[in-house]
């Protein structure tokens, strides 16, 4: 018999869930108000430990103070939370700033330090004013970023990357705005400014230096490349120990204020115990680093007497000699082979060879970390005068390796790490006496800024066109302006520009401190230089929408910035302090041209800067100038007659070096086409084409046209020029 079927049970449905409401949810989670201890006074002692503070009654003593036996004060004031987002948090402050610097219109409040005066005249106590534009949330927000891609420069080499940030991708955007402006035809010019422009586009306009040879000029079969690390080949292949310590002194008092990597004392130790003839092995990086100083200290002297003491062959032999060994500089963990790295480095940049700088310095920056330089903890048994000179040198590279990097608008390549613990060196022990005090701390802090600019710049610049867009930038622009500030704020006696130091080197360093700080800013501003200028041009045949305010303010920062740059580089320049070959100066020239330049040709000309750029041009053009100098002097000079910086005509321009002075004479007023143009046959037919050339797009080719206005074809000149006669 069958037992009976059970009956069959029939599914529950799964009971709908109720969503919680954010209050709901709140309400589950707190502790139930009967159960809830809350402190309504907090002691000194507990609030310092951040423990709880518990007592009995509110006057009474708590448990913590009365187990250690200790009076039970409390008189900080309580911390005052805002409960609110970041977004809300940023909000509030700006919105609390705008407020008290409308009632303190007065007040100089900038600075940590005045508003926090103003907070105790007022009795709010000291103000944390630092939370308002600290780093971490600059930071949050650079992280959040978008970096648009750079660009791939083709080279016989292999293709060169330049980030969105990179100042020769500037020039290309500037490039840009005056072709589609249809304001740059030659036709504006007459036969007198033509022939200007012409010479203006003659490379050898400007002097060159004959310490910037190619590699391998010289034949050197008969030095093996392991031989020159003995002291008695060494000597032998030196030139005359009267010429060397010349060429030292040439370093130590033009170019290593600048770049201090060497403890002078210990270096002339070293280099010393050479001349002894005894034969020793020496240290293969100390070596090529003793090289490297006597090319970079030919090279200052040829800028101070305008010769070089050194033949361009021996130039190119000792290049030589530290070329072949870089890669046991690379595989070889000293400090000697960091300092030569960096020297190569340094030599390379000034010598048109950025990209290539830029690698070099990335490689000393990994032997330094494999040497533990980034760290102060690892002492591996120094002496005082051998850790003080490692943190010089680390400070030293990390300096110029973010200078290169912004330049080119690359990542770092080594030195912007997160474990870094390296202290700043002790002045008493280093040669403290070629800087101003506290220099190099704020030296090492402005290069820590130039990490932020770049990469808010990199993800600004490509949006210049689009100024809507841009202008949701403009609040992440001026906190980092703000950094900017309150860096400034904290240069103490440094702030003064004015301050008589005894010493040219420390007229130098003070100033050119303060020419790097104008320069980072404008760079910070530069996004915003372009959209006002690209508006400009729309404006003049098209109606458009009026520029956010804060957009228009914060391009009147880069350019007030640019101006003071040249300000400063124009008293380098009359105090004879100003650098032509060792070291950035016309770097900082040209980047500040270009952002006035835009100005100049779209808005309003100012004299004033009309003056400056023309005032540094002819000052360029009586100096020797390192290969990337000339080369972006250059591109100035032919901008500024672009746009209307330019020397007038009753400012001479130097005669060029490559042509003879009778071809170059002043005019007749009825020159043929043949005349005006004869300078052109007695141009080099091409330059080689070394690495900032291939960055800038070109060839080599003869004159350079890089605004592309037909200078290479005399047929549109001439079609120009005869358009200006007939009317």
């Amino acid at each position: 018999m069958n037992s009976p079927t059970p009956p069959r049970e029939i599914p529950t449905l799964p009971r709908p869930r109720v969503r919680q409401t954010d209050e709901e949810r709140k309400a589950k989670r707190r502790v139930p108000e009967d159960k809830r201890r809350r402190v309504e006074v907090s002691c000194d002692r507990c609030k310092l430990r951040k423990t709880k503070c518990i007592r009995e009654a509110t006057e009474a003593t708590c448990k913590e103070c009365a187990k250690a036996g200790q009076a039970c004060v409390s008189s900080l004031p309580r911390k005052r939370r805002i409960y609110a987002t970041e977004e809300q948090l940023t909000g509030r402050f700006r919105a609390l700033d705008a407020i008290v610097r409308h009632l303190f219109a007065g007040r100089d409040l900038d600075s940590d330090e005045a508003v926090e005066a103003l907070a105790e005249e007022l009795g709010a106590g000291r103000a944390d004013v630092g939370s308002a534009i600290s780093d971490a949330p600059v930071n949050q927000r650079l992280a959040n970023l978008t970096v648009p891609e750079g660009r791939l420069m083709p080279a016989p080499t292999g293709p060169m990357y330049l980030g969105a940030a990179s100042t020769i991708l500037f020039a290309s955007q500037v490039r840009d705005l005056l072709k589609k402006s249809q304001l740059d035809k030659l036709t504006l010019f007459d036969e007198a400014e033509l022939r200007r422009f012409m010479q203006a586009a003659d490379f050898a306009s400007f002097g060159a230096s004959s310490s910037h040879t190619g590699l391998h000029e010289a034949n050197d079969t008969a030095i093996q490349p392991k031989s020159i690390f003995h002291s008695d080949v060494l000597v032998a292949t030196l030139p005359a120990r009267e010429l060397c310590d010349d060429l030292l002194r040439g370093f130590f008092g033009r170019v290593h204020p600048s770049f201090s990597i060497f403890y002078i004392a210990s270096f002339q130790e070293l280099y010393g115990a050479v001349w002894a003839r005894d034969r020793q092995e020496l240290d293969p990086g100390w070596v090529c680093a003793l090289l490297m100083v006597l090319v970079l200290g030919a090279q200052a002297l040829e800028s101070e007497r305008g010769s070089s003491p050194l033949t361009p062959a021996v130039h190119a032999r000792y290049l030589n000699i530290v070329m072949a060994n870089l890669g046991r500089l690379v595989t070889t963990a000293s400090l000697a082979s960091v300092q030569a790295l960096m020297l190569v480095s340094l030599y390379q940049y000034n010598a048109g060879e950025r990209c290539t700088a830029w690698t070099i310095i990335g490689e000393a920056a990994r032997v330094a970390v494999s040497l533990g330089m980034h760290r102060d903890g690892e002492d591996g048994n120094f002496d005082s005068v051998q850790r003080n000179l490692r943190r010089l040198v680390w400070w030293q590279l990390f300096i110029f390796e973010q200078t290169l990097s912004l330049d080119l608008g690359r990542p770092g390549t080594g030195t912007d790490l997160v474990d870094v613990t390296v202290a700043l060196p002790d002045p008493t022990i280093m040669d403290q006496g070629d800087y101003p005090p506290g220099y190099l701390k704020h030296a090492v802090s402005l290069a820590d800024l130039s990490i932020k600019v770049k990469r808010f710049v990199a993800a600004t610049s490509m949006e210049y066109k689009d100024p809507r867009k841009l202008a949701h930038s403009t609040m992440q622009a001026e906190d980092l302006h703000r950094l900017l500030l309150r860096w400034e704020s904290h240069l103490g006696d440094l702030l003064d520009t004015e301050y008589p130091y005894a010493t040219a080197r420390l007229r130098r360093m003070h100033l050119l401190l303060h020419v790097q700080y104008q320069h980072l800013t404008s760079v910070l501003g530069r996004p915003f230089v372009l959209a006002h200028a690209h508006h400009l041009a729309l404006s003049r045949t098209q109606a458009v929408h009026p520029l956010d305010q804060r957009l228009e303010a914060l391009a009147t920062t880069a350019r007030d910035a640019a101006r003071l740059t040249l300000n400063y580089l124009r008293r380098m320049a009359e105090n004879d302090i100003l650098e032509s070959q060792t070291w950035l100066d016309f770097s900082y020239a040209h980047h500040a041209t270009f952002i006035l330049g835009l100005h100049s040709k779209f808005g309003a000309k100012d004299p004033v800067d009309r003056h400056a750029v023309s005032d540094l041009v002819n000052r360029a053009q009586r100096l020797i100038l390192a290969p990337t100098y000339r080369l972006l002097m250059q591109l100035t000079t032919q901008y500024a007659y672009m746009v209307g910086l330019a020397p007038g005509s009753d400012v001479p321009i130097r005669t060029s070096m490559r042509v003879s002075s009778q071809r170059l004479a002043p005019m007749q007023s009825q020159a043929s086409l043949e005349e005006l143009f004869s300078i052109l046959p007695s141009q080099p037919e091409a330059v080689e084409p070394f690495g900032d050339l291939r960055a800038f797009g070109m060839d080599g080719a003869m004159p350079m046209d890089y605004f592309e206005v037909g200078l290479r074809n005399p047929t549109v000149m001439e079609g120009g020029l005869g358009g200006r006669g007939s009317r």
